[in-house]
Order: structure tokens, then sequence, then C-alpha cells
């Protein structure tokens, strides 16, 4: 029995090798066919491709900006044109409040109804559904980024205090910061440090009590001696503007 299995696998083995350029061929020939019935079916369901070729502007954005797609092929009707919308297929993460209008007949634009809060990355999506002509449908990229400016300190310097302490002997260090957003005086608290070089922290108290572009704080009194060694004002990178969600641009 055994020699008949035998016989029976090198039986099925030469068949095998002796058809195997046919065996080839047809494999190619089923390949190619349903690479072509593929085709058809999405050429038949799909229709014409629609491309964004433009979504401006991108990258960092003014604070008060209007945003336009453009896309490859018409997609509206001539009486779409300059009609105001309070929706459309498009998502904007995180949300942002506005009107919708067809400018030409393949572009649209997006009027934000609110300044855009400062330090802040978005997320842009235009939906499939954006081509309403069932002959038409939406092909490539159509994700896109931008941000508004980002939170910076642009102006930061130390002075010291001699009036009030006993004899000359203490002073105090007041540090004044300079930002381009206003900040709030509770997160100056938490994420600014003033050190000796040492990596020694100095306790300090934050003088401004309102959020603003310009915080100062003041540090506890200390040996003039210690005042006279380098210092170093530290500030969190995490720290964020009022209503801002990214940290400082490095």
């Amino acid at each position: 029995m055994d020699q008949e299995k035998d016989e029976s696998l090198d039986n099925g083995a030469n068949w095998a090798k002796g058809n195997a350029k046919w065996l080839v061929i047809i494999g190619i020939l089923l390949a190619v066919i349903a690479v072509g019935l593929g085709y058809i079916m999405d050429a038949s369901r799909q229709g014409i491709p629609v491309m964004v070729e433009s979504f401006t502007p991108g990258g960092e954005v003014t604070r008060t900006t209007n945003f336009t797609m453009e896309f490859s092929q018409d997609i509206v009707k001539e009486s779409d044109v300059g009609v105001q919308q309070d929706s459309a297929p498009v998502v904007f993460t995180p949300p942002i409040p506005g009107k919708y209008r067809w400018i030409a007949r393949n572009k649209l634009r997006f009027f934000p109804e609110v300044i855009l809060p400062p330090s802040t990355e978005y997320a842009v999506e235009i939906l499939p559904e954006i081509c309403t002509d069932e002959n038409s449908y939406l092909k490539g990229d159509r994700k896109y980024t931008f941000y508004t400016q980002r939170f910076r300190v642009d102006n930061a310097y130390f002075a010291f205090n001699l009036a009030g302490q006993a004899e000359g002997r203490q002073v105090t260090i007041s540090a004044t910061i300079e930002f381009n957003y206003p900040v709030e005086p509770g997160e100056m608290q938490k994420h600014v440090a003033v050190t000796y070089e040492d990596g020694r922290r100095i306790p300090y108290r934050v003088i401004t009590q309102q959020s603003g572009l310009i915080m100062e704080l003041e540090t506890d009194p200390i040996a003039r001696g210690e005042a006279d060694k380098d210092m170093r004002l530290w500030i969190n990178p995490k720290l964020v503007p009022v209503d801002g969600s990214l940290g400082l641009y490095q």
C-alpha cells in the first residue's frame, strides 16, 4: 500500500511539473481578468474622479483668515455659486463655527465666525459627500492641517531690588517675561522656575495678578553673595497661553 501511495504522489508531482507552464498562464489570465473587472466595476460605480487641488492657507495661518478649497472639476451648479450655506461636507478638528460659500463651481470658501484661538493646531477633512453628482467621486488626498502662530517668549530679563532689605545684606530679584500671547498667572507659577546654575531653585511669587502679555515675578530675599551667582529662568515648554493648546515653540 505504501508503494501505491508513493507512486500516486510521484504521478501528481510529474503532472504538475509537466503542466507548470499552463498553470502559470492560467494564473496570469485569472489575475488580469480580476483586475479588469475591478476597473470596470469602479468606473461604472464611481464615474469621473474629482481631486482636491488645494486647501489654502496651510501651515501657519492668521487668526482671522478664511479658507478656500479648490477642486479639479466643477462640483456644483452655477445657481449654487454665491449662496451662503450653514454647513458643508467638511470637518474641522477642533470644530470652528462658520459659514460656507461656493465662490466658483469648483471653489468652496469657509468663513469662520470666530477669531481662531492662539497656538492651536487644526486638522481638516473634506468628505466624499462633497461630490453631489452621482457620476463623480472624490479621489486622492483630502486631509490637511494648519495652525495659528505658535506661543513664544519675546523677551525676558532680571533686575535686582535692594530697597527694604536689612542693611543691604539681602536682595530680591525680579524677572519680567514678555510673551506674544496672554498667560494666566496660575500657569506661570506651575511652569516657570528661577534657579542657580547648579539647579537649585529659588522660591518666588508671581506679582502680576491678571493674565497678560507681560508677566512679572519676584524671588524671596536671598543673601547678596548668592545673588552674585549665575541664575537661570526656566520655562516649561508645556506652558500654554490663554485659550491655546500648543506649548512654547522650540
